[in-house]
């Protein structure tokens, strides 16, 4: 539990929890249900005053993900 004015989201590979905190921040969370077979969340977030102006620039990183073999 994060406690108040934040909200669990999942669990990370290594048990660790990710929270978003909801009073303060904004996030956006995109989920990949099958990359070779695996779930992928990729996760971006900013105080939500500067939300909007942070956002283009998150987005050129997701853009930029290129899924090679492993």
């Amino acid at each position: 539990m994060c406690g108040r004015g934040c909200v669990d989201i999942f669990n990370l590979s290594g048990g660790e929890q990710t929270t978003y905190h909801y009073e303060s921040h904004k996030r956006r969370v995109i989920v990949l249900e099958d990359v070779k077979g695996e779930t992928v969340y990729i996760a971006f977030s900013s105080a939500a005053d500067r939300f909007e102006e942070f956002t283009p620039e998150a987005q050129k990183v997701v853009d930029s993900v290129e899924w090679g073999s492993s």
